[in-house]
């Protein structure tokens, strides 16, 4: 019977998919989605004993999955071992969905690094066994997070209650230059900015905790500003602003992030910003 609670699901780069716990796989080990690689550096000390710790980071991460056939029958065995060599291609890159204790979190990007699939004699099951490299050292949320600088209030109060020479008022938009986000991930992550004008606006002061960064734009109604925190560079409409300004050192931490968006010149945008949780394992 397949367990809903255990299970890891592999997404090929063109759409398809393959489940390694289903009526079809059992899923007989999984390592790897529990911490990821860590690297410490050091260096001896010059007067005593001991080293000197220079420096840490997180390596990549890799994902060892292996599953077995549940039933032996020629056709479907058949079937079954052809699907699997077909979908695993290392041609594609794959994000692996990991299910535990009900819990998803995704490892993205990952390149198949090994790959054993035994011809086992007749009706003896052969044991699938698939080894994902992933060029990050954290698990990913499945969906993004969101939160608007800007709220909507409907001024409805009687249905259809017209006034005559009077302007109705359908809502209004009530604009914050800041909000707090709690951020529940176990791992920094980056945020991804949307600045939308509604007017003239004259640069653009983004900080998040303790870092700031100032866009030296010039924008009119309907432009587009795109800062993503995974990047060095923000975008108008697309095209890259020329700046010295580094905005990859936007990020979010675990716990409460406090995040302005202002300008000099006024409150003539509106502004939303997404992310997705990073964890370290699951």
């Amino acid at each position: 019977m397949r367990n809903k609670g255990y299970c890891v699901r592999a997404i090929r780069s063109d759409g398809l998919t393959f489940n390694y716990e289903n009526d079809d796989w059992m899923m007989t080990s999984l390592e790897g989605a529990e911490f990821p690689q860590i690297e410490v550096f050091t260096e001896a000390k010059g007067i005593g004993d001991g080293d000197l710790i220079t420096g840490r980071r997180k390596g990549s991460r890799t994902i060892e999955v292996a599953t077995v056939p549940r039933n032996y029958d020629d056709g479907d065995y058949r079937e079954l071992r052809r699907a699997a060599l077909f979908f695993h291609n290392p041609a594609f890159t794959y994000d692996v969905e990991i299910t535990y204790m009900g819990d998803v979190k995704i490892a993205k990007g990952c390149a198949i690094k090994g790959l054993t699939f035994p011809t086992e004699r007749y009706r003896k099951n052969a044991s699938l066994k698939v080894s994902y490299l992933s060029p990050y050292g954290e698990l990913f949320a499945v969906g993004e997070e969101q939160s608007n600088l800007s709220s909507v209030t409907a001024r409805w109060s009687v249905t259809r209650a017209y006034t005559s020479g009077k302007k109705m008022l359908y809502s209004t938009e009530d604009r914050s230059d800041s909000v707090l986000i709690e951020y529940e991930g176990t791992a920094k992550t980056n945020p991804v900015i949307k600045i939308i004008a509604d007017g003239y606006v004259k640069d653009l002061v983004v900080k998040v905790g303790d870092v700031t960064c100032v866009a030296e734009v010039t924008l009119k109604k309907g432009d587009i500003v795109s800062i993503d925190g995974s990047k060095a560079y923000a975008t108008l409409n697309g095209e890259m602003i020329k700046s010295p300004v580094d905005y990859r050192k936007l990020k979010l931490v675990p716990g409460a992030n406090l995040i302005s968006i202002t300008s000099p010149s006024g409150t003539a945008f509106k502004s939303k910003i997404t992310y997705t949780g990073r964890y370290d394992g699951i």
